[in-house]
């Protein structure tokens, strides 16, 4: 969604002011799909989001991408497609 690059570039800007590490980790809903299938999923939307920040200038061997897979943690189950972002001071 086009409207979540301003929270993206106040990441990246963060990250790269402060020499942060990034973790970013995409999930999808364990209703759909079967394992491979959504582990593929949260790893494609991770993905998606460290590429973003690495074109805003994050070094890349600052980004590290993981997937959750299919989770059941959120209602409506919709929120379960999701892909989270933290930082961390090495």
């Amino acid at each position: 969604d086009n409207s979540q690059k301003v929270n993206l570039n106040e990441i990246a800007r963060v990250a790269i002011k402060y020499g942060l590490k990034i973790v970013v980790t995409g999930a999808a809903d364990s209703l759909t799909g079967t394992e491979e299938i959504n582990n593929g999923l949260g790893q494609a939307r991770a993905s998606f989001i460290a590429a973003y920040l690495a074109e805003c200038g994050v070094k890349s061997s600052a980004i590290m991408v993981n997937s959750y897979g299919g989770i059941d943690t959120y209602t409506p189950n919709e929120a379960n497609r999701n892909t989270v972002v933290r930082l961390f001071l090495e």
